[in-house]
């Protein structure tokens, strides 16, 4: 009994952490972004291969996955691979109809 607790009590922060970033970057620029997901799935994917593929302790795969890889693919896609710099760079238009 213990043991479903514990594990309901883990998916339901994975889900909370996930809605708060949905949450976080819809206030913030007005669109659903599901990059964060993307980079979490890459997340678990460089945990798995470390702990099953190459035999690693399962807490030092964790770390190196949460505070290696996430924060660094987190930062090199912020904008270089989303597009926002050159967006940043572009005069702003006027919305207003014209005639």
């Amino acid at each position: 009994m213990l043991a479903y607790i514990l594990s309901g009590l883990v998916t339901g922060a994975v889900f909370a952490v996930m809605a708060s970033g949905l949450t976080l970057s819809y206030a913030a620029t007005g669109v659903f972004n599901f990059a964060h997901g993307a980079v979490g799935f890459l997340t678990a994917l460089v945990f798995f291969e470390l702990n099953v593929g190459l035999g690693w302790p399962g807490w030092a795969a964790g770390l190196l996955a949460v505070l290696g890889f996430a924060p660094c693919s987190g930062t090199a896609c912020t904008g270089r691979c989303s597009g926002a710099w050159p967006m940043r760079e572009r005069p702003r238009r006027s919305w207003r109809p014209s005639g």
